[in-house]
């Protein structure tokens, strides 16, 4: 019986590390535009799941067959 050698840097890979820009680059993360149409992107991403579930809810009010829900007194 042979026995195998494992080599235990090959067994966990080190992470990628992040990639820097060359010397005069500017990174684009870090721009004024970039960040402008990131804020909009989560805007829209945040938003759009409360538009449908809202007009959704609204119009079942409206055309479906459910009602506003009522505080009930005590």
């Amino acid at each position: 019986m042979s026995k195998r050698v494992i080599d235990p840097r090959s067994m966990h890979p080190r992470p990628a590390r992040p990639v820097r820009p060359a010397q005069g680059q500017v990174d684009i993360r870090q721009t004024k535009e970039y960040k402008a149409a990131a804020r909009k992107w989560t805007s829209v991403i945040v938003a759009l799941p409360i538009v449908f579930v809202t007009s959704y809810m609204l119009f079942e009010r409206t055309y479906g067959s459910k009602s506003q829900k009522h505080l009930q007194e005590r």
